[in-house]
């Protein structure tokens, strides 16, 4: 990473009780300077994330230590030894940023158990480069009444989790909660906290409705071709895709894992072969119309559902072919593309997603030794790809609001065109660690944490 700009890394330390009626900061001389501040403005403000509190300062000789009552340390839910990061303006000591997830109760209630999954060790670890203020929280944890939240934070120091009651923070990193049974409670929580001017978010979407995403990507002449031709699904909207395609996929609107996916084969008016891989591949038989709407109520329940025309992509020895390309946004707000990962689904399958078996390969490692193409050739399809990973992302954030990251998903068909499959705006990372590749899987988990950091202005 390079050198913060404005803020700088810093250590918290808790200072002597007599310190903790008067509210007294030591901070090092060094951050004055590094500020242009020969002082601290009259009006002496700690600010950690939207929490203000007035507060005496002085200085001390270290080059990185601000030591904190231990009682202000508690209301901030801060921890002794806590590495973050600190600016001087305007009168204000900021330190942070404060990124808060939003996650599943499951992580919340493991955390409180004191474990740790594989995915948090490795945004702990990413947060030791990036040194953010890092808590957690579900559904159940926030009290806009006071303007707190009742989170988890891990204590590296102690190598613990932490409960406590934490500031409202700089940054939302919406990476949960919207599990379809929590669905309202959770929006509820999202509008809520949109409410506050104060608080930037990762993504400006918790989620894409994919009926809606394709409308809105139609709206651009450049990627309409793209598209394969989307429905709202009835009875009547089956009739229709039918005679156009023999073979549709009606997938739930909002949905991901390709878990909420059937595939329909249109044999002949009164003969409809089906499958599914929730779980496992499942394959069907309807022998009518109306025996297939039962069929697709059953496995959707009370869903609301999409029908497509199938792509004609690329398959191998009838394994459907497509790629998830994870496209992020890092300290300076700046695009890239972190992978784009190529996954090859197992026999029969309707859907590549890892949770159903899929295999994945690295872009070059798929195309030179699978496809066997020539350097060139592989040049060729990755700057194509390339230029219609960013292109579409813009197409999002124009529709939509600013995104740190999105994970795209797309196809290529037997004649080399590109295809759009779907967006995620709470991209899991799966097919990375498939790779193997740490440096990349790093980079994954880092990159919205630094780019937070470009959002709270702590560059």
């Amino acid at each position: 990473m390079v050198a913060n700009i404005k803020s700088k890394s810093i250590i918290i330390k808790e200072c002597a009780d007599k310190h903790d009626s008067l509210n007294i900061i030591s901070i090092p001389k060094v951050l004055l300077e590094k500020s242009n501040n020969v002082e601290l403005e009259e009006s002496k403000i700690l600010k950690v994330g939207c929490s203000e509190y007035k507060v005496e300062t002085i200085v001390n000789d270290t080059d990185n230590c601000i030591e904190i009552p231990r009682s202000l340390m508690k209301d901030l839910g801060l921890y002794n030894g806590l590495k973050s990061n600190a600016y001087v303006e305007n009168g204000k000591l900021n330190i942070g940023p404060v990124v808060a997830v939003f996650t599943s109760m499951s992580l919340i209630r493991n955390a409180k158990k004191q474990k740790l999954s594989n995915n948090i060790k490795r945004y702990l670890k990413a947060n030791e480069t990036a040194q953010c203020i890092l808590y957690f929280f579900c559904v159940h944890d926030v009290d806009f009444y006071k303007q707190r939240i009742n989170g988890v934070i891990y204590n590296k120091a102690e190598s613990k989790w932490e409960i406590g009651s934490l500031p409202l923070p700089n940054v939302l990193y919406d990476r949960g909660g919207s599990r379809y049974k929590y669905l309202n409670v959770s929006n509820s929580i999202r509008r809520e906290l949109e409410k506050i001017d104060e608080i930037k978010k990762v993504n400006a979407q918790s989620f894409f409705d994919k009926l809606h995403l394709y409308e809105v990507l139609s709206k651009y002449p450049a990627m309409k071709t793209h598209l394969p031709l989307t429905k709202d699904y009835s009875k009547e909207g089956l009739k229709e895709l039918f005679k156009v395609s023999k073979t549709v996929y009606i997938k739930a609107r909002l949905g991901s894992n390709g878990k909420s996916v059937m595939r329909v084969e249109e044999i002949t008016d009164k003969l409809y072969k089906y499958s599914t891989a929730r779980n496992e591949i499942v394959t069907g038989t309807a022998y009518s119309l109306d025996e297939l709407v039962e069929e697709i109520t059953k496995f959707f329940k009370n869903r609301e559902l999409l029908i497509q025309a199938e792509i004609n992509l690329l398959k191998i020895d009838n394994c459907l072919v497509d790629m998830r390309a994870t496209v992020q946004r890092d300290y300076r707000g700046e695009l890239g593309i972190t992978t784009c990962v190529v996954r090859l689904a197992q026999k029969d399958s309707p859907v590549t997603s890892t949770a159903s078996g899929s295999n994945v390969y690295s872009f070059e490692e798929f195309f030179k030794y699978v496809m066997e193409y020539s350097d060139n050739e592989i040049f060729r399809i990755k700057t194509d790809v390339e230029t219609f990973l960013i292109n579409t992302y813009k197409y999002l954030e124009d529709s939509y609001g600013a995104f740190g990251e999105i994970g795209i998903d797309l196809g290529i068909d037997d004649e080399g065109e590109l295809w759009f499959i779907e967006s995620n705006s709470k991209p899991a990372k799966t097919t990375i660690h498939l790779l193997k590749n740490n440096d990349l899987i790093m980079q994954s988990y880092l990159k919205p944490l630094e780019y937070a950091k470009y959002l709270a202005s702590f560059y």
